[in-house]
Order: C-alpha cells, then sequence, then structure tokens
C-alpha cells in the first residue's frame, strides 16, 4: 500500500511536470476565450 504522504508527494511532481503545464495552458486558453467573447 501507499501511504498518503507518499501519494501526496507524487501528486505535486506530476503537478509540476507534464500536468502543470497542461493545465497552466488550458486555463489561458480559457482566460483568452472569456476575453475575445467579452470584446467582441
Amino acid at each position: 500500500m501507499i501511504n498518503r504522504g507518499e501519494l501526496k508527494r507524487h501528486a505535486k511532481e506530476m503537478l509540476r511536470g507534464k500536468w502543470g503545464l497542461a493545465v497552466g495552458s488550458i486555463i489561458v486558453i480559457f482566460l483568452i476565450q472569456i476575453l475575445r467573447g467579452l470584446f467582441s
């Protein structure tokens, strides 16, 4: 069994890596779409 501390550490490493970039880029694109909608 993996304890919670290990799981949290692994999740943080994943977020810092590819997932962090993916989520960050999705949020940026989403915000740009909202701003375009407001100003169009």
